[in-house]
């Protein structure tokens, strides 16, 4: 399902979810859209060796979840579902700050973390949604 062309930027987990560098973001959202796959959010991770974490550990002491997710009409064409998904995700990017927030030994192992699906996929999460 992954266009084959991202694979060889990507952190691929054990459990078979991808992630790129903040810096490969923007190709990847693209070329997810391209194939006509729709982004549904994702987050940022602490990535190293097929696994990783998603609470990361902040400067202030704390940890916290740093994640987006989209939001278009369902009710759209499957396209513009897409294409307003990936323009959502490309907005957002800018202003995704886990390598600054994070204590500074892990911010080399940030990754983000992006989940998508094809239309086949999406309809079967809105009929399980459904009461």
């Amino acid at each position: 399902m992954l266009p084959p062309s991202l694979l060889g930027t990507a952190f691929v987990s054990t459990s078979q979810e991808y992630a790129w560098r903040k810096a490969e973001l923007p190709r990847a959202v693209r070329e997810l859209a391209d194939a006509s796959l729709l982004i549904l959010g994702g987050e940022a991770w602490i990535a190293e060796d097929g696994h990783f974490l998603g609470l990361l550990p902040t400067l202030d002491g704390q940890s916290c979840v740093i994640h987006w997710e989209t939001e278009v009409p369902p009710a759209l064409p499957w396209r513009e579902q897409v294409a307003q998904a990936a323009e959502q995700t490309l907005r957002i990017i800018p202003g995704l700050d886990a390598e600054e927030e994070v204590v500074p030994e892990y911010r080399d192992l940030i990754w983000y973390n992006v989940t998508f699906c094809n239309e086949e996929e999406y309809g079967a999460l809105q009929l399980r949604d459904k009461p």
